[in-house]
This record gives structure tokens, sequence and C-alpha cells, in this order.
């Protein structure tokens, strides 16, 4: 699943906020996102196809036309492929990168509290 140009996502599929953060990036987005968590086979291939150290910086990685990003950044390209209600999000990511990667993690730290669930089936309604 996924050509070359396509966005897929790799998400921590431990938490309860993850199934509500892709459905969140599912409707924003105007291109279909493929989302997996990262404990699956297909996440094990894209890493060793994409070799790179950042892989385990993250709880949601999106890889498309070969390249990886992660944390602020990865949800900066899900939202560059945004419908367009949506479009004037994007203006958020003119904040510097290390703040945006700073919100990022407390929130990727806190993400069990936020949703208060400690499962979750990223897929479970496709």
């Amino acid at each position: 699943m996924g050509g070359a140009n396509s966005l897929v996502v790799f998400i921590d599929g431990d938490c309860g906020f993850c199934q509500w953060a892709s459905g969140i990036l599912r409707r924003i987005s105007a291109e279909e996102l493929a989302i997996y968590p990262q404990s699956t086979a297909l996440c094990k291939s894209y890493q060793e196809k994409i070799p790179d150290s950042r892989w385990s910086l993250a709880t949601v990685q999106v890889v498309t036309n070969g390249r990886l990003y992660i944390k602020s950044a990865a949800i900066a390209e899900v939202l560059k492929h945004a419908k367009w209600p949506f479009l004037p999000l994007r203006l958020v990511f003119l904040l510097p990168v290390k703040l945006l990667d700073h919100m990022y993690d407390f929130v990727a730290k806190h993400r069990y509290f936020f949703n208060g669930k400690e499962a979750c089936e990223i897929n479970s309604k496709e």
C-alpha cells in the first residue's frame, strides 16, 4: 500500500490518543492517508529502505517521496496536503522548528493523559 508519492503515516499504536489523532489527520488530508502502527512489519520495511536514526525519536513519522519526516515536520508534511478549510493551519509552521518540536514532545509525553485510554487500534474502523 502507498505509492511512491503517497503519504504513509506511522504512529505509536499503544494509546487512545493515537486513534483520535489518526482520525483528525485523515479528515484534514486531501489525499488518502495510509496510517499504520509503528509495530507493523510494514514500518520495519520502511526503516530498512530509509535508514535514519530519527525513526526512534517520534511517536509519529511520515514517509513521502522516499523521505522521512518526524515530530512537527511530520505534521507539517500532512498539512501540505490539507483540504482547503485546513490550509490556514499551515501558518502555525512559520514558528521556529525548535518551539514546534518542543510542543510536539509535550503532547507526545502526555498523550495518555489527553485521551484517558491506554490502548488503541488505529485501523479499527476500517
